[in-house]
């Protein structure tokens, strides 16, 4: 695992005590998909937030790379897609 991805996973947790609402941007080839919800569950392992109709989940496994600044945090993955999550106002 690297530092990158140990801090991006940090500052989740931290959005997730909080009960902070969050937008999720998932984005490949020109598509993208915007969902909003609040993160339910960040561990070691797993990454989840709730929306109202539907969960997104991802597994920290398929993280290649990881950014975190500020209210944002991206995960570009080994394969597929890149996401960009990010804290919006309360």
């Amino acid at each position: 695992m690297t530092a990158s991805l140990e801090a991006a996973r940090s500052m989740l947790g931290e959005w997730q005590k909080h009960s902070r609402p969050v937008e999720v941007k998932i984005w490949s080839y020109g598509i993208s998909v915007i969902a909003r919800g609040v993160l339910v569950r960040c561990d070691e392992q797993m990454l989840v937030i709730a929306e109202s109709q539907t969960n997104f989940q991802l597994n920290f496994d398929l993280v290649k790379e990881a950014m975190a600044s500020g209210d944002s945090v991206e995960l570009e993955l080994t394969e597929g897609p890149s996401i960009l999550i990010r804290r919006l106002p309360n």
